[in-house]
């Protein structure tokens, strides 16, 4: 197994992996991210290096997006794996 220190290899790790973490009700953090596919107010939906993550809520704004990572506030209702299932991923508008 491979060793360093630092939390660059937390975050190297984080980015292949395809992490959602969830900092309570009003934050979520989504690793492995390769773009946003939708962006309004009630979702954010977000496409991932295996797939597709969709962040539900009200107020959501996108914070920060950077190396594969995005960060979401506001008021966080869900998070959800969607494979385009939700409708709005296929629908073809992204950023």
């Amino acid at each position: 197994m491979e060793r360093r220190n630092g939390r660059r290899w937390i975050a190297d790790r984080m980015v292949r992996n395809d992490i959602a973490v969830l900092n309570g009700e009003r934050q979520a953090t989504v690793y492995g991210c390769r773009r946003i596919l939708r962006y309004e107010p009630t979702r954010i939906c977000l496409e991932r290096v295996h797939g597709r993550i969709c962040v539900w809520g009200e107020g959501l704004i996108c914070t920060a997006f950077s190396a594969g990572c995005v960060t979401v506030e506001g008021e966080i209702g869900g998070v959800r794996y969607c494979r385009g299932a939700c409708g709005t991923c296929r629908e073809g508008r992204s950023l």
